[in-house]
């Protein structure tokens, strides 16, 4: 076997493992060039301590400006779109389903942010805006699910990040558990509420276990 090994080696030309080689690397910085772009510009911030945002992030958070001003969501479409080409699971996903909801496409909204809930099963505003969206087209019956789905997911967090305070823990390690555990807790009472306003008795936090 190492003979073989050995006569294969000998009829390989080294320049043709060159250039196949410099093919290669040619090949992956053509598909990683959006990455490689940002990782050249922000090694000057790097080295001073401040680093600029992925590309992906600083086309939603343009995209999500003309949407809170409810202005130019054409171009706001555009940005989500470049966004998302760039990296499927990030929060443009979300922000194109408040694309649609602006724009009463409520079939793509609904299909962009039931997709979203999958990358972030714990955001609560994607869950009010489904279930805003069910009750426009007349279907409570799948709002008051989408928010239980919500409580559920949320609630597996409030139990996570309940503060269990121990003398031996420093003192900040308990606190950040105590911040994170209130976000929780209050987002599971914003999904109770919107319930609530359904006409439908708000899930006990005992209950809210899968």
């Amino acid at each position: 076997m190492f003979t073989v090994v050995k006569r294969f080696l000998r009829r390989i030309n080294l320049v043709d493992l060159n250039i196949l080689l410099y093919i290669t690397i040619v090949i992956m910085a053509i598909y990683y060039r959006e990455a490689l772009t940002w990782a050249m510009r922000s090694l000057p911030k790097y080295f001073e301590g401040e680093i600029e945002g992925p590309r992906e992030s600083s086309l939603s958070d343009k995209a999500e400006h003309y949407l809170g001003k409810n202005k130019k969501l054409k171009l706001a479409k555009e940005l989500l779109d470049k966004s998302i080409q760039i990296d499927p699971n990030s929060k443009a996903r979300y922000l194109l389903g408040e694309y649609y909801f602006l724009e009463e496409d409520y079939g793509s909204s609904l299909k962009e942010l039931t997709e979203y809930i999958k990358i972030d099963s714990t955001n609560c505003d994607a869950y009010l805006k489904l279930a805003l969206i069910y009750k426009k087209l007349g279907d409570q019956k799948q709002a008051i699910s989408i928010l239980r789905q919500g409580i559920h997911e949320n609630h597996e967090n409030v139990v996570k990040y309940k503060p269990h305070i121990d003398s031996r823990v420093k003192g900040k390690y308990n606190q950040k558990s105590q911040e994170v555990y209130e976000i929780y807790k209050n987002l599971v009472q914003a999904l109770n509420k919107e319930l609530i306003l359904l006409g439908v008795e708000s899930i006990p936090e005992c209950c809210t276990r899968k």
